[in-house]
């Protein structure tokens, strides 16, 4: 379980750390774990999260699309 800085709560996986941030993928369901790792832009999937914030209705948030890798 976890509680976002803007204070949603969710849940997500048992293996999810300190400094992993959740993210919305264009194309999925749910919002996303992820893990940044050393390399610049480059995130691990660490699993899928549920968070109390309402999801964001129409395209709306495709204004704020940023490319990254996941490995």
């Amino acid at each position: 379980m976890f509680i976002t800085e803007a204070g949603h709560i969710g849940t997500d996986p048992l293996w999810t750390k300190p400094g992993d941030t959740v993210h919305r993928i264009s194309g999925l369901p749910l919002p996303m774990v992820l893990r940044k790792q050393v390399q610049g832009g480059v995130y691990r999937v660490v699993g899928a999260a549920m968070t109390s914030q309402k999801l964001e209705t129409g395209f709306s948030w495709l204004r704020r699309l940023e490319r990254i890798t996941l490995v």
